[in-house]
Parts: C-alpha cells; sequence; structure tokens
C-alpha cells in the first residue's frame, strides 16, 4: 500500500464524445518517483486520459486531481507549468516549429514556449547544448525544423520536453511510426536522461518493447478503465497481456526490457 500522497489521481472518470463513451470509469493513482507505462489497444483512450492532467480535455463525469488541485478549484496555469508533454497535440504548432532551427527548438524548452523569444543566458545555453550532445543532435543544431527527418524531429521535441524543469514528463507514443534505428536513438538517450533526474514520467504506448528499463510501473487501459496497474513485473505478465491482445502471447526480459512473443496457432 502507498504511504504518501498520490501526486495524480483520477477518481471514477467518464469521458464521452459524440456520444460514444471512450473512458467509462478510470481509477488510477500515480504516486512520488513513480514511472509508469500506459499500454492500450489503438483508440482505447490512452492519450484522451493524460490530457486531462493540462486540462485539454475535461471529465464528462468524475474528477482529475493534479499535484493536490482539482481543476476548477486552482488556476491550472500553475498546473501546466509543472507538465511537460511531447505529443502529437505539438503538430498544431507545426508552422512555427518548420520555422525555427533545432537549438531555438530546444532552448524553448526552458520557458514553456513555442519558439525563442528571449535571449537565453550562459547557464541555459550550456544545458541546451548538453541536451542536444544527449539526443545527437549537436550536428543539426542550425538546420530547420522542417528538413528534418521524423525520427529527428521526435529527438528534437523530447530534448525541448527535457529542458523544461517541470516535475512531470508525459511521452505520448513518442516513437510511434519511428523505425528500428530511430526507435532506438530515441529511447537510448531517453533511458540515459532518466537515469540523471527524478522526474516522473508517464509513457503511453502501444509497444511493449518501448518500455526501457526506468519505468518502474505499469498500467492497462482497456474498456474504457484501468484494468490493471501496479510494479511493471506485476502487471506485465503472459496472462495479463494474452488477455489485453486476445490472443496467446509470451514475454521475455532482455536487457530490462520486455519482448512480446506471439504463440502459433492463435487462431
Amino acid at each position: 500500500m502507498r504511504e504518501s500522497k498520490p501526486l495524480i489521481r483520477y477518481q471514477d472518470v467518464v469521458f464521452q464524445r459524440d456520444g460514444r463513451r471512450i473512458l467509462t470509469g478510470v481509477n488510477w493513482e500515480i504516486g512520488p518517483g513513480e514511472r509508469w507505462a500506459l499500454l492500450g489497444r489503438n483508440g482505447s483512450g490512452k492519450s484522451t486520459l493524460l490530457s486531462m492532467l493540462p486540462a485539454l480535455s475535461y471529465p464528462t463525469r468524475g474528477q482529475v486531481e493534479v499535484f493536490g488541485h482539482v481543476f476548477g478549484t486552482y488556476p491550472w496555469e500553475n498546473i501546466r507549468k509543472r507538465i511537460s508533454f511531447v505529443s502529437a497535440a505539438l503538430n498544431r504548432f507545426l508552422s512555427t516549429l518548420n520555422a525555427l532551427c533545432v537549438f531555438e527548438i530546444v532552448i524553448s524548452g526552458r520557458y514553456l514556449t513555442i519558439g525563442l523569444y528571449e535571449e537565453p543566458d550562459e547557464k541555459v545555453q550550456e544545458e541546451g547544448a548538453r541536451m542536444l550532445a544527449r539526443f545527437h543532435l549537436t550536428h543539426l543544431s542550425d538546420k530547420r525544423f522542417v528538413t528534418l527527418s521524423e525520427g529527428e524531429k521526435r529527438r528534437v521535441l523530447t530534448a525541448r520536453a527535457l529542458m523544461n524543469p517541470a516535475e512531470l514528463l508525459v511521452l505520448d507514443e513518442p516513437a510511434a511510426s519511428l523505425d528500428i534505428r530511430e526507435r532506438e536513438q530515441l529511447l537510448s538517450s531517453l533511458q540515459e536522461e532518466m537515469e540523471k533526474t527524478d522526474k516522473i514520467v508517464l509513457y503511453v504506448t502501444h509497444n511493449l518493447e518501448e518500455i526501457m528499463p526506468f519505468i518502474t510501473h505499469a498500467a492497462i487501459l482497456d474498456d474504457g478503465r484501468i484494468q490493471t496497474a501496479g510494479r511493471k513485473e506485476d502487471v506485465l505478465t503472459d496472462r495479463i497481456l494474452s488477455a489485453l491482445y486476445a490472443c496467446r502471447v509470451t514475454l521475455d526480459w532482455t536487457y530490462g526490457r520486455p519482448w512480446l512473443k506471439i504463440a502459433p496457432n492463435n487462431n
């Protein structure tokens, strides 16, 4: 049983859009020092659930508590400053991003802006240079965002998020659509950086192999609810995952990561 007060709490959260219920009663708590992978099939509502943290979406019913506050009872701008996001929601700023160079985008994370509107001091520039090196972006520092590959863009946006001193880092399918090489570059850099910080992490994916060693917990969202949540070793089991994917699977742990195998004769 958790002794400390949870930093994030979903209580009986229901979300409905266009007459369709996407979330049907989510209960979930995230405590200090925990780093979660949120798993679920496509369309299960993972992104919707996490978009409630910065109040980009609102529960139809139920309550979301973030850092001890409930939306409507506290200035949510102060909450947003404590959350750093990497998600498809950034696509709405694509025209602005495309006009910027890599270094400007990464540095802007410190100021919680899309684009750089003030001269960064020497300390911020040094941290930006370190983050570029961490994500293998130094040689791209002066390149425009629009000229980058998809993998390079993801690394830039992840580096930008980590420039933000926010306590909570939300990574919403950061490796989606990347090829294996691009994915592994991103995940390796992320693992190295997470070893040097105490940020809370929520990592959304439907690919188990993206769950790096820094992840401590896992939750499974299915049928609109959190079906299972806890330490990753207790949640990521053959039985639980076979039920999630509706086929017989086995799991191997190699290099601290789970790798899924689909058993033959699953027809």
